[in-house]
Order: structure tokens, then C-alpha cells, then sequence
């Protein structure tokens, strides 16, 4: 599964942004709060002035349950109060919470998709270059690697063969005539670097590389794997059955040609 696909699985369900409903109602709690409060005050007032009347009217039992009743109005409403303030403060938290909760999925969902975005220009740039460098890069990979089994084969002490392949490398680096080798057949590099190398390579031991097949299916001029009837070097000819490369036939010795 691509990056796109993995964002788009990830982000499958919408946000619940609606936070309105919720600042509605802790809206309305307040308001509560605050009407309570102001009945509050109008109770403590009632039941100041009809504790003063039942205290002046002693023995008057209408004033004095009329105290008592406010009284009781007075420590419910106050109780209600304490429970709104109480209620308003965790509404109000939890709409904090989920306002940064929210937030955050945002800036989530924003960052997964500003790399997903990234890692597909990144991989577009890789295909790019793959599609205008790989077929460069990847002979020039075999260059050197033919040169490491040339080398190995005919040096097989270590510092020798050590220096070789810097000298090697060296060359290719540095140019000196070697320039573009990347885009020239393989035997041509190989060839000449192991004559500035004074290394003797063979041939057939490169025979079931694709390169090799390549070159002589394509009638590569100078090819070791080329008859010299076809331009090739004859050095050690693959023969190629048919025109198109549909297979190659078993090894042929130098002088033979094509069947």
C-alpha cells in the first residue's frame, strides 16, 4: 500500500468538528448560574425580612413557616447553584479537551499528509532519475564489478589486487578518456582499462552475464562476444539464434561465426 493509500485509510473518518452545540450549551448552564444567583439574593432578602417578622410576631405561626419555607428555598437553590458551578467547570474543561484534541487531529491528519505528499515527489524524483540515470548507473556498476573479478582472478593477493582496483576506480573517476563509460558497451571499458592495468582477462568467464548475452545478441562492434563476421573481436563467441535474440546457443571458440 502506497503513502496516499495509507492517508487516505487513516483519515477515512471525518472530524467532529461541531464544537457550536457544545459552547451552546455550556452557554445556557452559565446563564442558569447566573439567574440562580440572582433568585439567591432574592431569597436571602425574603427570608431576612420574614425572620425579622416572625421574630417581631412571636408566636405568629404563618410568619414563622414562612421563614422556615425560605429558609429551605434557600439552601436548595444554593445547592443547585454549587452543582451547576460544578457541572459549567467540567463542560468547560471537556470542551477545552476536545477543542485541543481536535487541533491536534488536524495538525495530525495536515503533517501525514504533507509527508505522504513528500515521500510521493521524493519517489517521483527517484523514478525520474532512474528513468534518465539507471541504465548509466547500472552498466557502470557492472564495469566495476567485471574489474573486481578480472583483478581477483589474476591477483589474488590482497594488496595487489587492492591496488589495482583504486587504480581502477581512479581512472574511471578522473576521466581520462574514460568519460561516459556508463553509456558504452561493457567489454570496451573492460578492455581498455585492463590493458592500462596490463591484466589479461577471459572472457568465458563472463559468458552467462546478461551483459555479455547482450552484447552479442546486439552484434556489439568489438564485442569479444561478437564473430568478426559481424564486427565483433571473435575473442570468445556466443552464438545468437535468430535475428531477435530469442536465445543464445552454447559457446562458440574464436573464428567461429553466427550459425
Amino acid at each position: 500500500m502506497n503513502a496516499a493509500a495509507d492517508i487516505a485509510e487513516q483519515d477515512a473518518e471525518p472530524l467532529d468538528e461541531d464544537l457550536d452545540g457544545a459552547r451552546a450549551r455550556l452557554r445556557a448552564l452559565g446563564r442558569a448560574g447566573e439567574v440562580g444567583l440572582i433568585l439567591l439574593d432574592v431569597v436571602e432578602t425574603l427570608a431576612l425580612k420574614a425572620a425579622v417578622v416572625a421574630e417581631e410576631e412571636a408566636g405568629g405561626l404563618t410568619a414563622v413557616a414562612a421563614a422556615r419555607d425560605l429558609s429551605l428555598a434557600y439552601a436548595k437553590l444554593s445547592r443547585s447553584i454549587r452543582q451547576s458551578v460544578m457541572l459549567e467547570d467540567r463542560l468547560e474543561t471537556a470542551l477545552r479537551d476536545r477543542a485541543a484534541g481536535l487541533e491536534d487531529a488536524r495538525r495530525a491528519r495536515a503533517l501525514r499528509r504533507a509527508e505522504a505528499e513528500a515521500a510521493k515527489a521524493e519517489a517521483e524524483e527517484e523514478a525520474d532519475f532512474q528513468r534518465v540515470h539507471g541504465p548509466r548507473l547500472a552498466r557502470e556498476a557492472i564495469v566495476t564489478e567485471v574489474m573486481e573479478q578480472v583483478i581477483f582472478r589474476q591477483r589474488k593477493e590482497a594488496p595487489e589486487a587492492d591496488a589495482l582496483e583504486v587504480e581502477a576506480a581512479e581512472l574511471l573517476e578522473e576521466g581520462a578518456g574514460y568519460e561516459a563509460y556508463g553509456e558504452r558497451p561493457v567489454s570496451e571499458t573492460v578492455k581498455r582499462l585492463c590493458k592500462v592495468l596490463e591484466l589479461d582477462p577471459d572472457w568465458d568467464d563472463f559468458t552467462e552475464e546478461d551483459w555479455a548475452k547482450a552484447e552479442a545478441r546486439e552484434g556489439v562492434a568489438g564485442s569479444p562476444y561478437v564473430s568478426i563476421e559481424r564486427g565483433g573481436s571473435g575473442e570468445c563467441v556466443l552464438s545468437v539464434r535468430g535475428l531477435q535474440g530469442v536465445g543464445l546457443a552454447s559457446e562458440a571458440r574464436p573464428g567461429t561465426g553466427p550459425p
